[in-house]
């Protein structure tokens, strides 16, 4: 077999294998196991294609690290139990990765604008990111669920080691990753770890569900080790609703199931930033479950800066995947004699602990670089004329910001969906100088992002109440 050489080819190649192999039909503890993996499976094929970057840093497993998160998951039992924040008509499962904003607070942005702007008898629950919890967080009536995470990732290492014996039912799905792609990835290990955790967890998301019996769970991520969740809820006749995060695209292995593909597992409903978003990707949910809402905590951010002046200076919009890339152009950039245009590198926070070891021709070279800790990217978008990136959701918002948009085109990175017409494309070699300036922003961003969102979430989620449940 030929390797693919694009990241369409990686992508078509990998549904050739599902067309060919159909490991959607293996089933074990009465769940569809190529559910729990095909997300993570399809990254490391694309990770092996050779120039594919580290997406977020990862917490190593050592004895060190479960004693730290065992000791974590004392502390908040005693601080913010889950299973003691009693009853409530709305469970967020919120998102750990948090940002800090100007007010000093560390901000849950999918769902925090959300329950502080709306009226809502919410609880919100958070797992760890990285082993820690941000804070002072905005969020009010938070919980962490820490000993659900730690009694998951011991039934996960416990059972995938020691509990029921290793299958062969991706035998040839293994063969076909190795021939097709040159990828070792262990696909029978993944999914014994994911069944280990799913059993182990289940249980636990059982007493949290019935202690605070919601009318409606809201999630932020559904996939990548979140299906079991979504499946209790199923079973106890919860309905499910997921806000859009991220880019959603045909090559989005988490919402992508195109043809005879889906995915059980998945929430009854979806919130999208926009009407442009419902069209991606074939999702496994019915048209009419899927709701345009906006994004509150970029509008609000819209309003917030308004009065910010905009100034000659172009932000890098970074990612794990591109960032060896993207950063020695924005250095390039930055060294060109004749340039005056500030150029900052904004990091995506994935890489903030690990940009200096993995990108030091960015260290002193006087490239401004903004991690977790500098002016948020909002800020950035707002005091800025121009966004250059390869494939972010922060390039839409840039966009809604009115700044120019340059996307350096990268073979084993996807190109961005309906940015055609708006963005400047330039290769990884190109002198940045020479073009800069010579865009227009977007005049009209409403189709990515719906306006009004605070009183298009009530709506929706009016809507879904009044709907029969799943």
């Amino acid at each position: 077999m030929s390797r693919p050489t694009t990241f369409d080819d990686t992508y078509e190649a990998f549904l050739a294998l599902e067309d060919d192999l159909c490991p959607f039909d293996v089933v074990r503890d009465g769940v569809r196991v190529w559910e729990l993996v095909r997300f993570e499976v399809f990254r490391q094929v694309v990770a092996a294609q050779g120039e594919w970057g580290q997406p977020h840093t990862n917490v190593q497993r050592s004895g060190r690290v479960y004693l730290e998160l065992a000791s974590l998951a004392a502390r908040n039992l005693v601080r913010r139990n889950p299973f003691l924040g009693g009853r409530h008509d709305v469970l967020f499962w919120g998102h750990p990765r948090r940002k800090r904003l100007d007010d000093g607070y560390w901000w849950d942005v999918y769902c925090d604008p959300i329950t502080d702007g709306l009226s809502l008898d919410a609880l919100h629950v958070e797992p760890p990111h990285l082993n820690r919890h941000y804070t002072p967080a905005k969020t009010e009536r938070l919980r962490y669920v820490d000993a659900v995470e730690i009694l998951g990732q011991a039934g996960e290492l416990v059972g995938a080691t020691l509990g029921r014996p290793s299958f062969d039912a991706f035998d040839d799905v293994e063969r076909y990753l190795g021939e097709e792609f040159d990828a070792d990835v262990r696909v029978a290990d993944l999914a014994q770890r994911r069944l280990a955790y799913r059993r182990a967890v289940r249980p636990l998301y059982r007493r949290l569900l019935a202690s605070v019996d919601p009318e409606l769970v809201v999630v932020v991520v559904s996939y990548a080790g979140r299906e079991p969740f979504v499946e209790v809820c199923h079973e106890l006749g919860i309905t499910v609703v997921e806000l859009q995060h991220g880019v959603i695209d045909r090559y989005q292995a988490g919402y992508s199931f195109p043809d005879w593909r889906t995915k059980e597992t998945f929430p009854d409903y979806l919130f999208t930033f926009g009407e442009f978003w419902t069209d991606q990707a074939d999702l496994p949910v019915p048209d009419d479950h899927v709701y345009a809402v906006g994004y509150p905590h970029l509008e609000a951010s819209v309003e917030r800066y308004a009065s910010v002046e905009r100034r000659d200076q172009v932000v890098f919009v970074s990612t794990g995947e591109v960032g060896h890339t993207l950063s020695k152009q924005a250095v390039s950039l930055h060294e060109r004699p004749d340039h005056d245009w500030s150029v900052a590198y904004k990091l995506h926070p994935g890489e903030s602990d690990r940009w200096r070891e993995e990108y030091p021709w960015l260290v002193d070279s006087g490239v401004e670089v903004v991690d977790e800790s500098g002016r948020p990217l909002h800020r950035l978008f707002a005091e800025s004329r121009a966004q250059v990136g390869v494939y972010s959701t922060a390039l839409y918002e840039g966009v809604r910001f009115g700044v120019e948009t340059y996307l350096v085109d990268l073979p084993w990175m996807p190109s961005p969906p309906g940015l055609d017409g708006l963005a400047t494309v330039v290769e990884p070699g190109d002198d940045l100088g020479t073009v800069l300036g010579s865009a227009d922003p977007a005049a009209d961003t409403t189709r990515f992002f719906e306006p009004n969102p605070l009183s298009a979430v009530r709506r929706a989620i009016d809507d879904v109440l009044d709907r029969p449940g799943y």
